[in-house]
């Protein structure tokens, strides 16, 4: 069943049309008596045009500013890249306020030392306060891991090395910053959470608080980096708790 918060766009693309043929019906009636106006009381008639032609193109305008904005609720609501952007990942993450919750499930980091030097430079030189939740796979998996890698080119070997670099990259990170905020924050400390999952998820997931959730797929002959990219910054919307719910069950079931 389609929620309530989820007509929103249907609606008001539906109104906009509506309100556009009920002008334009308003014309079709104006111009059919337009032939008969030497036959009307002269000038009242002629005012009463004036003010139908008005009325319609009254109804028109705002019947296409109404549809406009339904397309571009759909268009806000959900966007699919062809292919993983980083680009827009980290313009997200920048962008975010100062305290923000950025959730995160991955296998492991495709680029760890790029991801956290950016994530380093944002939370020591631009002063983001940023909360981490991040789920990564669970080394001890090793027949889902070897699943996961059986039709790439990289052996399971090197994914336990990747699992480990990015864990201990991700811990260096903590100790970086807690050190640039002793004195900045009086002490403070980066919240970083990591818990190990041990089932098969869809996709990497980033949640940038509560403005922007990006979704990829696992493909099983490459990097997810190669796949689509799903933007969604609805968070009202039906798709948005879909995979925020597939996150937080995802947290709660793991260690």
């Amino acid at each position: 069943m389609i929620k309530r918060r989820d007509k929103t766009s249907a609606n008001l693309l539906a109104l906009g049309g509506a309100i556009v043929t009920i002008s334009a019906a308003f014309l079709t009636f104006l111009f059919s008596f337009i032939g008969l106006r030497t036959l009307g009381p002269g000038a009242q008639f002629l005012f009463g045009i004036a003010v139908l032609y008005v009325a319609s193109g009254v109804l028109f305008i705002i019947g296409i500013v109404i549809f406009l904005t339904g397309c571009f609720e759909v268009v806000r609501r959900l966007k699919v890249i062809p292919e993983w952007n980083d680009e827009l990942l980290k313009q997200a993450i920048r962008s975010a306020p100062k305290d923000s919750t950025i959730r995160i499930l991955q296998t492991w980091f495709p680029d760890i030392e790029s991801f956290c030097s950016f994530l380093e430079e944002l939370l020591i030189d631009d002063e983001k306060q940023y909360r981490f939740e991040i789920l990564l796979i669970n080394r001890e998996c090793k027949q889902l891991i070897s699943a996961r890698v059986m039709l790439r080119t990289e052996t399971l070997a090197y994914a336990l090395q990747q699992i480990d670099a990015t864990i201990a990259r991700l811990e260096q990170m903590k100790q970086r910053v807690d050190i640039a905020w002793e004195t900045k924050y009086l002490g403070a400390k980066l919240d970083l959470k990591i818990r190990c999952y041990k089932f098969m998820p869809l996709g990497p997931i980033y949640q940038i608080n509560q403005s922007h959730l990006f979704v990829g797929y696992y493909l099983n002959y490459e990097s997810s980096v190669r796949g689509p990219m799903l933007v969604i910054r609805d968070p009202k919307s039906r798709i948005w708790r879909v995979f925020e719910k597939n996150f937080v069950k995802g947290w709660e079931g793991s260690q």
